[in-house]
């Protein structure tokens, strides 16, 4: 500053009472040619030092880690700095490992409530537990004027899950824009012809019911909508980046907190302002409010059920109620849980969706569809069977120990089938052909059935016989024991000769 005021011929007074110097001190620097350089006597320790050799080594392995994801992780040890000592020191690193040259393009900025821009992008899941890897797709959505952000995790790209995604952003929001951009996936255009575009007339139609309008953007042009495009860099690298999930609930439970909490609350770099903030200020009360009754978007899919009881869907296994075994039903697929319908449209199970398919395919089992198979599987009337072997005394404890001696493996086979006899017949049959058994050695379930069936047949014998005449009336014709025992004379055929 001395020398330039002496340029502008200032004199050595003037020049002192402008900058606060002695007069001396400025004819001093005016005479000699050099300038005072300035030498840190003592080495500066920054708060960021303790912390240099993690961000290194995070910068190794991710080198597209941002500053920002840096800093709260050195929050989280107990750093005590500022954003910018740790944005700095990042940036000295990352200068120099890559140059990128893009294309300049003009920065278009829109109006409110006039665009939203949607796009995927691929991730991969990786579960620490086991190490087991899967593939998961970002459903990145975005308003163009506010910056307010919305995204998702799901495990495909199908035009059903873009539908899903769409009700589950406007169920977030409330609200939604007049054109909507997309890049060209199938699921939007269908085909492309230079400035011809074809929509897919499902999601057209989808469309015009919610009020919006699909756009897609020129192809190979990622700049078009460079604002969710950024959004996925940025959930990748501030959000995804070596983090823990345990499957894709938890990653979308997550992912929610952050956006709520994090994102949608930082201030913006090309605003300047807080993204939720101008949402509620300028953008909320211009944008479409969406129909109040929501359509029904599922996949329905006809599956047949095993003999297990259990269908296969989506690469696992749900179970059914034991009656619609080796039968068709119908499964709907709300993404998250599927509803599980008979022919008549009846709901008969619902389960959650395991979302991820992993090596080994999942059992999802209710127990209620089981438990009759189970109940069928138990001896009937179990305790009054053992209240009525019990009554028996010493008859009982010596077929009990026969049994147990002669049929050391199946003795509970045994004592099952004498358990039926009894609801087939009854105790009191049952308990007199035991006592028979015993006095005949006659150890056997077949034998109890046996001696029953014996019973029955004397006491048929010792009674009258009813015979209901068939094609008549229902008369009944009674017929006295003595007139079946009764002997016929036998005579010789030539008697009956002179009747011919």
């Amino acid at each position: 500053m001395i020398k330039k005021f002496q340029n502008e011929q200032f004199s050595l007074n003037a020049v002192a009472q402008k900058l606060w110097l002695d007069w001396r001190t400025v004819k001093k620097y005016v005479n000699n040619q050099w300038n005072p350089k300035y030498n840190r006597i003592e080495p500066y320790n920054s708060k960021v030092d303790e912390y240099k050799d993690y961000i290194i080594s995070r910068l190794e392995r991710y080198p597209w880690l941002t500053a920002e994801k840096i800093f709260r992780e050195v929050k989280e040890k107990w750093f005590s700095g500022w954003y910018r000592i740790v944005a700095d020191y990042v940036s000295k690193i990352k200068k120099g490992q890559w140059i990128t040259k893009a294309k300049s393009f003009i920065r278009i900025e829109t109006p409110p409530w006039k665009e939203i821009q949607v796009d995927w992008g691929n991730f991969w899941l990786i579960k620490f537990k086991n190490w087991e890897i899967f593939k998961v797709k970002l459903f990145a959505w975005i308003l163009s004027f506010s910056r307010n952000k919305y995204a998702e995790f799901t495990r495909d790209e199908q035009l059903i899950t873009l539908m899903k995604c769409h009700d589950n952003m406007f169920n977030y929001f409330w609200w939604t824009s007049d054109i909507c951009l997309y890049d060209n996936m199938k699921t939007v255009v269908i085909e492309r012809k230079w400035t011809e575009v074809s929509f897919n007339k499902t999601f057209t139609e989808y469309a015009n019911y919610y009020w919006f309008h699909p756009k897609a953007c020129p192809p190979r042009k990622p700049h078009h909508k460079w604002k969710v495009e950024k959004m996925i860099w940025f959930v990748r690298t501030s959000f995804f980046e070596w983090e823990e999930f345990e499957d894709l609930y938890d990653l979308n439970r997550k992912l929610k907190h952050w956006l709520d909490t994090i994102w949608n609350k930082k201030i913006n770099e090309t605003t300047q302002e807080v993204p939720i903030d101008r949402f509620n200020r300028e953008e909320k009360d211009k944008l479409n409010r969406f129909p109040s009754k929501k359509l029904e978007i599922c996949l329905t899919e006809i599956r047949s059920v095993y003999k297990d009881c259990f269908l296969s869907y989506n690469g696992n296994y749900y179970s059914v109620p034991y009656n619609y075994a080796n039968n068709f039903v119908k499964v709907k697929d709300y993404w998250l849980y599927i509803i599980i319908y008979n022919d008549k449209w009846e709901e008969i199970a619902k389960h959650n969706l395991v979302l991820i398919k992993g090596n080994k395919r999942k059992y999802i089992k209710n127990k209620d569809h089981f438990k009759w198979i189970i109940e069928s599987r138990k001896p009937k009337d179990k305790i009054d069977f053992i209240e009525l072997f019990n009554s028996l005394g010493e008859d009982w404890i010596q077929f009990h120990n026969w049994i147990k001696n002669k049929y050391p493996s199946n003795t509970n086979y045994q004592f099952h089938q004498i358990a039926k006899l009894v609801d087939q017949y009854s105790k009191e049959d049952v308990l007199n052909a035991i006592i028979k058994a015993n006095k005949y050695n006659a150890y056997s379930c077949k034998y109890i059935k046996n001696i029953i069936i014996d019973s029955f047949n004397t006491k048929l014998r010792n009674t009258n016989i009813s015979i209901e005449l068939l094609n008549t009336d229902p008369t009944l014709i009674t017929v006295d024991k003595t007139v079946i025992n009764t002997e016929v004379q036998s005579r010789h055929l030539s008697i009956y000769e002179q009747y011919a």
